[in-house]
């Protein structure tokens, strides 16, 4: 089977966002529709993809592609432009990833502790905050190499 467009494991961190942007206007439109259900399963799956989304920019964005899975050798020449990692940055990928991981399949939750699947308001602005922490470090280097 042939496609024109790369599938999701291939795709770099801009398509990524677009990818889960996308996603989440189908999802919106099942909650505003009353498929609670339905929204749901999309809202959980997106998580997913986002977990996947942040692991990608963390490897291309924050680490500027120094090191990436299954490639065999060490950018060490590009190590400078990661210098201006702060505890920041870690610590929102930490805390996103976390939240993303909530949602995902094979992690079960007591009945009695099960909080509501995040609504269409919170997962828009999840991706948003992934999107908008890509741009910061993105536009902090453009600025630094600029000096």
């Amino acid at each position: 089977m042939c496609s024109e467009e790369l599938p999701w494991v291939a795709l770099p961190i801009k398509k990524k966002i677009g990818y889960l942007k996308n996603g989440w206007q189908a999802a919106d439109k099942l909650s505003r529709d009353g498929h609670q259900d339905a929204y749901e399963k999309d809202a959980k799956y997106l998580y997913g993809l986002l977990r996947e989304a942040w692991e990608r920019a963390l490897e291309e964005v924050l680490l500027g592609g120094v090191v990436e899975r299954y490639r065999p050798s060490i950018q060490t020449q590009q190590v400078a432009q990661i210098a201006d990692i702060t505890p920041e940055d870690c610590k929102t990928v930490e805390t996103a990833m976390s939240k993303c991981s909530k949602w995902l399949p094979g992690h079960d939750q007591a009945a009695a502790a099960r909080a509501p699947v995040p609504g269409p308001v919170e997962l828009k602005a999840d991706i948003e905050a992934l999107d908008d922490w890509v741009a910061a470090i993105r536009n902090r280097r453009k600025k630094g190499s600029a000096v």
